[in-house]
């Protein structure tokens, strides 16, 4: 994950000084803009990795991925039978008379 995102900020510094060139900050600038992100994002993921060796914590995120995935399940449920309904209300209805 820290891979992942030190590459997200490699490319965003990379787009931002291709936007910023003319009328943007100083190199300096931005290189100190993002060390101090860098900084942060260290220590969100050592805040992270610290917490999730905390077995309570980890129970509560697994309750609350559990949560999470119930609730999207009951969603495309429910947005599968909107669908089926819109779908049987759209299609010409057959005379079984005829």
């Amino acid at each position: 994950m820290t891979d992942d995102f030190g590459g997200l900020g490699r490319q965003l510094k990379d787009t931002y000084r291709k936007v910023a060139k003319d009328r943007g900050p100083s190199d300096d600038e931005i290189k100190k803009a993002f060390s101090t992100l860098a900084g942060a994002w260290d220590q969100v993921a050592e805040s992270v990795s610290t917490a999730l060796t905390d077995p309570d914590i980890r129970d509560q995120l697994k309750e609350a991925a559990s949560s999470f995935a119930t609730a999207l399940g009951a969603t495309i449920t429910e947005l599968g039978a909107e669908l089926k309904r819109a779908t049987t209300s759209a299609a010409p209805q057959v005379d079984e008379e005829e």
